[in-house]
């Protein structure tokens, strides 16, 4: 079975593109698709479709419009036009722009960052929250907000984040289990 180009938002890890080079249509969708995107300041990015006269495919047009706005997600999509990473930095459409030679060594010290301080449950639960809030009110977020924080104070990472804050040492968090018999299963969104 083939799964859509947008797939990477049910992964409870947070993916991150590192887009260096060209990318348009399918492969502009899947890198907006991920959760962050850092792009080499000379990348070109486009959508393409109103130039190949195609809609906007995929669910393209529901992401730009949630992450860059409308206005510039109609500029993007009505027009076709190529962005540098530079220019998507200020559009919002790409989170930091690097020389291309240290993309990647950025992209991988931030994901090493990431893997090394915070807690993948943590992770998992935002992750979760930041694709579900998208479409709640601030007064349901804030609810859901609550309702986690009362299911995870108390549990592994929690005390291991506040005793590896306190001992002032790097946090030793244990990895999402995926075992429906887990203690601790990953509540899905």
């Amino acid at each position: 079975p083939t799964r859509s180009h947008i797939y990477v938002r049910q992964i409870p890890k947070p993916v991150i593109a590192a887009v260096n080079g060209a990318t348009a249509g399918i492969g502009f969708i899947q890198a907006v698709a991920c959760d962050l995107r850092f792009a080499a300041k000379g990348a070109k990015m486009t959508v393409a479709f109103p130039r190949r006269g195609l809609p906007a495919e995929n669910g393209v047009s529901w992401l730009l419009t949630r992450l860059v706005g409308h206005g510039n997600a109609a500029d993007l999509l009505l027009s076709g036009r190529v962005v540098t990473g530079e220019e998507a930095v200020g559009l919002g459409l790409v989170n930091r722009a690097y020389d291309a030679d240290e993309l990647l060594p950025a992209t991988l010290e931030y994901a090493k960052d990431m893997a090394a301080n915070c807690s993948p449950r943590s992770l998992a639960v935002i992750k979760g929250q930041l694709n579900a809030d998208w479409t709640r009110s601030v007064e349901e977020t804030r609810t859901e907000s609550l309702s986690l924080v009362r299911e995870m104070i108390g549990k592994d990472d929690f005390n291991e984040g506040v005793k590896s804050y306190l001992e002032k040492r790097t946090p030793r968090y244990k990895g999402l289990s995926h075992d429906p018999d887990s203690a601790e299963p990953l509540r899905p969104f």
